[in-house]
C-alpha cells in the first residue's frame, strides 16, 4: 500500500495528500527543489570529486579548488529515522539511488568493535576478566538491558558518539564531492533513548547529566539535516515485525518503552526539529515507495526563505570563504571533534572504568590485527612502510574505530614479546583466530 502522510501543522499546501509539513514558500525569489532521477536533466554536473581522504583539505588547497562548484540542488542532507523492523534502511537506499545521493548507514556498535581490517573485538570476550570490559552491543541490549554493570550506560553514549562520527563523515563527503548524502539515523534524536530508558530505571541519573554535557558540546558542530523524513507505525505493528525476525527480549516487550521512545520522537523531536528543517513523516505501517515519497520531496523548497528564517538558517553560508572554512574544519578536525567526548565528569562512575579495566582492555584489544599500530601503518595487515604511506594516515584515521590504544600501557615487556611470538606461531599455522586465546 503507498505510504499516507499525516498533516501535522495547519495553513499548509494540500497539493499532495502525502505532505507533512512544507514551510510557506517566499514567492520573492525562485524556488530550488531536489530532484529525482525523471528530473534529474535539470541539474548542473559536477566537476571531479576532490581526493579529500588523501589529501585532506587546507587554505593552500582552498586557493586551487573551490567548495561550491560542486554543489547543485541535490548536495543536501536527508536523514531516514523511525522505529525498529519497517524497512527504513531499504527505504533509504531506494531512496539514495533514486535522487543520486549517498547512502550512509547509520552508526552502531558493529562500527565500535569491528576495525577496519574486519576484525572484532567481541571475540576477546572469551579472555576477559572484568566483567565491565565484556562486549556489549544492541542485541544483547535486546535482552537484558541493565546487564554488565552500566554496560547501557557506556553502550547509549558510545552509540551517540559513532553516529557523530559518522555523520561527520556524511558531512565531509558532501562539501569535498557535492553529492547529497541520505542517512539512516542521526545523532540529534538519540537522545530519545536515552531518555526512554532513563525513565525504566535502567540509566544512572549520572550518566544521564554526563550525556546532555557531551551532546550539548558536540551537536552544535554539526550542520542540522535539511530534510527529515519519518516512518512511521503503530508499537503493535513494530513489535509483530520484531517477532517476525526473531528479535525479540524485555526491550522490545515492553510496551510502555516502546511508546515512551515513540512519543519522544514524534512530539518532542520532530516538533524541534521542524524549526530548522523540512519534516515529513508517512505511516509506513505497511511500507510504501521511495518514488512516492521523491514526488512530495521535489515539491519541498529547501533553499530560499525569508532571510530572518530559522529553517536551513546555518547552510546560507554566502561566501565561499565561508563554505571552505566548514569544509576544512570537517575534513581535519576531526581530533578536535573526538576530544569533545572527553570530559572529566568522574560523578558518572558507570562510565568510567579502574585502571585494572582499563590496563585488561589495552592489553587485549592491541593484539587484535590492525590495531597494533596506527591505521596505515601495519605492514603485518599488507600496508606499505611507513615511510612510504604518504597520506595514508588520513584515510585510515577517518575510519578508524573510537577505541584508543596506548602502547605503553603493559604488564610486561617480556610477556608482550613472548605472546607476540606465540600469535605470530599460531598465526602460520593456520589458526582461524590466532590473535586470541592464547
Amino acid at each position: 500500500m503507498a505510504a499516507v502522510a499525516k498533516k501535522l501543522a495547519s495553513g499548509l499546501s494540500n497539493k499532495s495528500p502525502r505532505f507533512l509539513s512544507a514551510t510557506v514558500v517566499n514567492i520573492k525569489v525562485p524556488s530550488a527543489n531536489i530532484y529525482g532521477k525523471t528530473m534529474a536533466g535539470e541539474l548542473e554536473e559536477r566537476p571531479p570529486p576532490w581526493n579529500y581522504k588523501r589529501f585532506g583539505f587546507h587554505y593552500g588547497h582552498s586557493l586551487i579548488d573551490g567548495t561550491t562548484k560542486r554543489f547543485n540542488d541535490n548536495t543536501k542532507v536527508i536523514v531516514v529515522d523511525g522505529p525498529p523492523a519497517i524497512e527504513k534502511t531499504k527505504f533509504a537506499k531506494d531512496l539514495a539511488e533514486e535522487l543520486g545521493m549517498l547512502y550512509m548507514p547509520s552508526g552502531c556498535m558493529d562500527d565500535g568493535y569491528i576495525n577496519r581490517y574486519g576484525y572484532d573485538a567481541r571475540n576477546l570476550d572469551a579472555d576477559i576478566k572484568h566483567e565491565r570490559n565484556l562486549s556489549f552491543d544492541e542485541k544483547k541490549f535486546s535482552q537484558n538491558p541493565t546487564a554488565q554493570d552500566g554496560a547501557l550506560d557506556r553502550m547509549l553514549l558510545e552509540i551517540y558518539h559513532l553516529k557523530c562520527m559518522k555523520y561527520v563523515q556524511g558531512l565531509r563527503h558532501l562539501f569535498n564531492t557535492g553529492q547529497g548524502i541520505v542517512m539512516e539515523k542521526s545523532p540529534y534524536n538519540n537522545y530519545c533513548y536515552m531518555e526512554a530508558a532513563y525513565r525504566q530505571g535502567w540509566i544512572d541519573k549520572e550518566t544521564r547529566k554526563y550525556y546532555y554535557i557531551i551532546q550539548g558540546q558536540t551537536l552544535e558542530e554539526m550542520m542540522k539535516p535539511h530534510l527529515i523524513i519519518y516512518l512511521d507505525a503503530p508499537t503493535s505493528v513494530v513489535q509483530a515485525n520484531l517477532q517476525k525476525t526473531g528479535e525479540t527480549g524485555q526491550v522490545y516487550s515492553n510496551t510502555e518503552y516502546m511508546n515512551h521512545w515513540a512519543d519522544l520522537n514524534k512530539k518532542d523531536y520532530l516538533k524541534e526539529a521542524s524549526i530548522h528543517s523540512e519534516v515529513l513523516v508517512y505511516d509506513w505501517s505497511e511500507g510504501g515507495d521511495a518514488e512516492v515519497v521523491v514526488e512530495d520531496i521535489e515539491a519541498l523548497n529547501l533553499d530560499y526563505y525569508d532571510k530572518y528564517s530559522k529553517k536551513h538558517e546555518e547552510w546560507r553560508l554566502h561566501t565561499e570563504d565561508a563554505y571552505w572554512n566548514l569544509r576544512r574544519k570537517y575534513t581535519n578536525e576531526v581530533s578536535q571533534f573526538i576530544s569533545m567526548f572527553n570530559f572529566p565528569y568522574y560523578n558518572a562512575t558507570k562510565i568510567w572504568k579502574t585502571s585494572d579495566e582499563c590496563m585488561e582492555w589495552q592489553s587485549l584489544f592491541s593484539r587484535v590485527p590492525g590495531n597494533k599500530w596506527l591505521p596505515g601503518y601495519n605492514e603485518d595487515m599488507g600496508e606499505p612502510n611507513p615511510l612510504f604511506a604518504f597520506g595514508g594516515y588520513r584515510e585510515a584515521f577517518y575510519n578508524d574505530g573510537p577505541w584508543f590504544i596506548e602502547s605503553t600501557v603493559t604488564n610486561s615487556s617480556l610477556q608482550i614479546d613472548h605472546d607476540d611470538k606465540i600469535r605470530a606461531s599460531r598465526r602460520a599455522a593456520g589458526i582461524k583466530n590466532w590473535w586470541y586465546g592464547y
